[in-house]
C-alpha cells in the first residue's frame, strides 16, 4: 500500500485509488487540452496553402475571426486509397471562440462550397467511445422499430433522442433510460 497524504491526514490508500485518481486527472487535462479545439471532416484540399484558405473562409463562414485560429493542423491519411479528406483541427485562442464556431455550423448548409463538410468538437477518447455507445443503441432500437414507422432513433447533444423522420423533435430520452414525456395541458 502506498502513503497518500489526504486533507492533511496521513491515510493509507490502496493502488486502485491511486490508479483512479490519476486517470482522473489525465482525463481532465485532456479534456482542457482539446476545450479550443474544433475538427472538421470533408474539407477537401490539395496542398497546404489551399487547406489553410479554406480553413480561414470556413472559419469566417462560422462567424469566427481568422486571427482568433491559432494553429491548423492537417492529419495525414491513414492510406493512400481512401477517397476521404483526412481531418483537420483547427486550435482556437479561447473555448468561448470555438463555441462560436459550434453554434454557427447551421450556417455550412446554405454554402455549396462546403457541401458534406462536418465540423464537430475535438473530444477525447472516452468522450468518442460514449458516443460510439449511445449511436450503436440507437441502431438497435431503431431495428427494433417496425420498417413503416415515422420514428427514428438518432444521437443529438450526446443523448439518445426520437423524432420523426420530418425531423421534428419529438421526446428524448437521457442516458438513464427514462423517457421524457411531453407536458400536457
Amino acid at each position: 500500500m502506498a502513503e497518500v497524504l489526504k486533507l492533511g491526514l496521513n491515510t493509507k490508500s490502496s493502488g486502485f485509488e491511486i490508479n483512479h485518481a490519476l486517470a482522473n486527472s489525465k482525463l481532465i487535462q485532456e479534456k482542457e487540452k482539446r476545450a479550443n479545439n474544433i475538427m472538421i471532416f470533408g474539407l477537401k484540399c490539395d496542398n497546404d496553402k489551399q487547406r489553410d484558405g479554406q480553413v480561414n473562409d470556413l472559419v469566417g463562414v462560422l462567424s469566427v475571426n481568422s486571427r482568433q485560429v491559432n494553429r491548423i493542423i492537417k492529419f495525414a491519411a491513414m492510406n493512400s486509397n481512401q477517397t476521404r479528406p483526412p481531418p483537420v483541427l483547427v486550435e482556437f485562442d479561447s473555448p468561448n471562440t470555438r463555441e462560436i464556431a459550434l453554434k454557427s455550423t447551421r450556417a455550412l448548409k446554405t454554402h455549396k462550397r462546403f457541401f458534406g463538410v462536418q465540423v464537430v468538437p475535438d473530444l477525447t477518447l472516452s468522450e468518442r467511445l460514449g458516443l460510439k455507445l449511445e449511436h450503436n443503441a440507437c441502431v438497435e432500437l431503431n431495428s427494433k422499430l417496425p420498417a413503416n414507422s415515422p420514428f427514428e432513433w438518432r444521437v443529438r447533444s450526446g443523448e439518445k433522442t426520437k423524432i420523426d423522420k420530418n425531423k421534428a423533435l419529438l421526446q428524448n430520452q437521457h442516458k438513464s433510460g427514462t423517457v421524457n414525456q411531453p407536458y400536457c395541458y
